[in-house]
């Protein structure tokens, strides 16, 4: 019982680990965009359009994951994808203009996609329950973490070298996260190649998870709040920079704070979900983000732009959302408990896909003023009501079948 115990805290550190090295792709460099985009000759919006290209292109393939990591494992699916993304590491580093910096985003992002796509069907193999939506949390407090530092570190790397910096970093980070999976990481789905990988029947399997009200509420509640998150990381740094005068290295602390909130939502996460069933706590966790972003656009409304009406609202924004992230992710899981490499899947194309798209919508509005952003946050954080009304529609499939 020790030992089993051991390999799934193990397996709670290695996909922690995974995911802290695929995140900090999205924001290691946030504090070296507009030292980039004068570098590349490019615009604002090009260098913006770094970080949304990679999400969807996460989005495009993310269907893809989900049915062959049911199929071969999850182990050579997180390798595959470990691969793509040390391949895209190096495009990044040696871009000598922004077209190239794109195709090396892509494949992050397809790299990304495999990584984050394994993630959590892996974890739900090994835990269920309460025991699964408690080691969501965890991973979601590793995946906190990642933003907390990488913004920092980037600027540092940014004020001591160039941008090039945070790409080397990466590069050789994620290269040795290849090799400790390669290594330590065991197989953790326990029957391979079964189920069906034929396009017609995978489209079925999906159609199926559609179907679903409750799965699409979760989905929603994911998909709205995170392209809140979003729109704020590539707004952030030319706000700090361009509005109000910080440096990079500055820069990279003012999202520490920010980010800040969405590890204290992890953590409370994790300890209330004792108490507490995924409805409650999406319940309040909606809240709190309505909150937080009614607040933002408050001081928006009335011309206080400064670091205090801007980062404060986001931390509470942030700490809703770091409660709503793991308990969407257990919920998604609970649905449809036999396909979860395809829940999960599903969820991420909608996720980062979708987010992707409307984050590169909202570049062209963002840099005015934080009155945008505000405006943004509030109606999302508002749309997750009626997500919340499907999320309470009936139970799910694999719900059912426990009663």
């Amino acid at each position: 019982m020790n030992t089993k115990t051991n390999i799934n805290k193990n397996i709670v550190l290695l996909f922690s680990i995974l995911l802290i090295t695929t995140w900090q792709c999205i924001d290691i460099y946030l504090p070296s965009m507009p030292s980039m985009t004068i570098a590349l000759s490019t615009t604002p919006t090009m260098i913006q359009l770094t970080i949304t290209i990679a999400m969807i292109a996460y989005g495009s393939v993310a269907l893809i994951y989900g049915p062959l990591s049911d199929y071969y494992g999850r182990r050579i699916i997180a390798l595959v994808g470990l691969g793509i993304f040390v391949t895209g590491s190096i495009f990044c580093l040696f871009a000598l203009n922004i077209y190239v910096l794109l195709i090396g985003r892509m494949l992050q992002g397809l790299g990304f996609a495999s990584a984050c796509g394994v993630a959590a069907p892996a974890i739900s193999d090994v835990f269920a329950g309460e025991e699964l939506v408690k080691a969501c949390s965890y991973v979601g407090m590793a995946m906190a973490v990642t933003p907390i530092f990488a913004p920092v570190l980037g600027g540092y790397l940014h004020d001591y070298f160039n941008w090039h910096a945070p790409f080397v970093f990466l590069l050789l980070y994620s290269a040795t996260i290849f090799f400790l999976f390669f290594k330590f990481f065991p197989e953790t789905k326990a029957s391979l190649k079964q189920g069906s990988l034929h396009p017609l029947q995978i489209i079925r399997n999906y159609f199926s998870i559609l179907q679903n009200p409750k799965y699409i509420g979760f989905v929603l509640c994911l998909v709205l709040v995170f392209t809140g998150e979003i729109s704020y990381i590539i707004t952030a740094p030319f706000l700090f920079q361009t509005k109000l005068g910080f440096t990079p290295v500055q820069t990279g602390w003012l999202i520490i704070i920010t980010v800040g909130g969405l590890l204290a939502g992890s953590f409370t996460s994790s300890k209330a979900c004792k108490k507490l069933n995924i409805e409650q706590l999406l319940s309040f966790a909606c809240i709190i983000t309505i909150l937080g972003a009614a607040t933002m656009f408050t001081f928006a409304l009335l011309g206080k732009t400064n670091i205090a009406t801007i980062v404060l609202p986001m931390m509470i924004y942030m700490f809703g959302a770091g409660i709503i992230y793991p308990n969407v992710v257990g919920g998604c899981m609970s649905c449809f408990p036999e396909k979860t490499g395809a829940v999960c899947s599903l969820a991420a194309m909608f996720q980062t896909g979708t987010t992707g798209l409307i984050a590169t919508i909202g570049t062209h509005l963002f840099n005015i003023n934080h009155l945008p952003l505000a405006s943004t946050l509030l109606i999302l954080a508002i749309l997750t009501i009626p997500a919340l009304y499907l999320i309470k529609s009936k139970p799910c499939m694999g719900e059912e079948e426990n009663r």
